[in-house]
C-alpha cells in the first residue's frame, strides 16, 4: 500500500476516534468538563472532515486504495458507535437509542457486503444523490443528527417516553 495524503488521512481519522473518547475521559483537573466536551466536538467534526476529504482527494489525485475501500465502513462505524457511548454516558442519549443507531449501520454494512458477494455490489453503490445527502445538515444521519437525536430525545424523556429515558 503506498503512503500518500489520502491514506495519511485516512489514519489520521482511525487515531481520532480513541482520541475523542479519550479526551472525554480527561480528569477534570487535566481539562475541564466543558473543554472536554468542546474539544471532543472538535475532534469528532474533524474525524467527520477527514472521512469526506480522504476519499475527495483520492478520487481526485487518482490514489484511491482497496485498504480506505474496505476500512471505510468499519471505520464510519467506530466514529458513530464512540460518539454515541459518550452521549450515553453523558446521559444525553438514552442507550435503547444508540443501539438502534448502531444496529442500523451493522444491518446496512451487511447488506452491502452480502450484495458484493453476489455480484451485485453496483445496485448498493455510492451515488452522486447519496454525496449530495451526506452534505446536508441532517443527511449524515449519525454523525449530525446523532446530536440531533439526543436534543430530541432530551425532549422526549420530560414528556415521559420511556424509550428516551423518561418515566412513562
Amino acid at each position: 500500500m503506498p503512503f500518500n495524503f489520502p491514506i495519511f488521512l485516512t489514519w489520521l481519522r482511525i487515531v481520532l476516534i480513541p482520541l475523542v473518547v479519550g479526551v472525554f475521559y480527561l480528569p477534570d483537573v487535566m481539562m475541564s468538563p466543558d473543554t472536554s466536551q468542546s474539544a471532543c466536538n472538535v475532534i469528532f467534526v474533524l474525524a467527520a472532515l477527514t472521512d469526506w476529504f480522504d476519499g475527495y482527494l483520492a478520487r481526485k489525485l487518482n490514489q484511491t486504495s482497496a485498504f480506505a475501500r474496505v476500512s471505510r465502513p468499519p471505520r464510519g462505524q467506530a466514529h458513530v458507535t464512540a460518539a454515541l457511548l459518550v452521549l450515553v454516558q453523558l446521559m444525553r442519549l438514552n442507550a435503547v437509542i444508540a443501539l438502534v443507531i448502531v444496529g442500523r449501520e451493522l444491518t446496512i454494512f451487511s447488506i452491502a457486503r452480502w450484495m458484493a458477494q453476489i455480484g451485485a455490489s453496483k445496485s448498493v453503490a455510492v451515488n452522486s444523490l447519496g454525496k449530495f445527502k451526506t452534505g446536508l445538515p441532517d443527511g449524515r444521519h449519525p454523525d449530525a443528527a446523532v446530536l440531533r437525536a439526543a436534543e430530541d430525545c432530551r425532549h422526549a424523556a420530560r414528556l415521559s417516553i420511556p424509550a428516551c429515558g423518561g418515566s412513562g
